[in-house]
């Protein structure tokens, strides 16, 4: 057998491995940009999400905090009113006192 006749079959064999392995290549790259960019697109919808979660978040923190502050405020009037309703009656019943011990 002479090597002269195997270089045609192959050159064939390995232009066809060469063709085969860059066509894999482009496939794996396609593949590679594709996943890349779903990942990129996914990543970004679970960012936006994030963000809209933490306004939401912080809206609902406001508000909590205005409705506490209100109540905190309402509270500090009520109890105010109810300290001046003692001192009213505490001078009254003194009063009373008062008169009763010197019509005695």
């Amino acid at each position: 057998m002479e090597y002269p006749e195997l270089i045609g079959p192959v050159i064939s064999v390995l232009t066809g491995v060469t063709a085969t392995y860059l066509t894999f290549v482009k496939v794996k790259k396609t593949f590679q940009d594709e996943v890349r960019e779903e990942f990129k697109l996914k990543f970004q919808t679970v960012e936006d999400r994030m963000q809209a979660l933490e306004k939401s978040f912080e809206k609902d923190v406001d508000h909590i905090k205005a409705v506490y502050n209100s109540e905190i405020k309402n509270l500090t009037e009520k109890i105010e009113d109810l300290r001046e309703e003692i001192r009213q009656s505490t001078s009254q019943l003194i009063q009373l006192l008062t008169r009763i011990s010197t019509d005695n």
